[in-house]
């Protein structure tokens, strides 16, 4: 039987507080929150796993595409990965 949905994001969330973001995503991917995951590195600015699970797991990439120019654009940077 699957857990609950909000059990899922406490115990990833639980994780996240004490550091361990691969445990974070592990339980995100294991029950296949795949978006959480990618939302997850994206909210920590880690760009390159964002788009690499985004490619991993099929998800518009878009998201962490796009949200990523509006981060350069809000510091004022250009980007440098091509």
């Amino acid at each position: 039987m699957r857990e609950h949905p909000s059990e899922i994001v406490k115990n990833a969330t639980m994780a996240l507080l004490f550091h361990k973001q691969a445990e974070a995503e592990q339980i995100y991917i294991q029950n296949k929150f795949y978006y959480r995951a990618v939302r997850m590195h994206i909210d920590a600015y880690r760009w390159d796993k964002a788009l690499k699970l985004a490619r991993d797991f099929k998800i518009d990439l878009i998201i962490p595409v796009g949200l990523r120019k509006k981060y350069l654009e809000r510091i004022k940077k250009e980007e440098t990965n091509r």
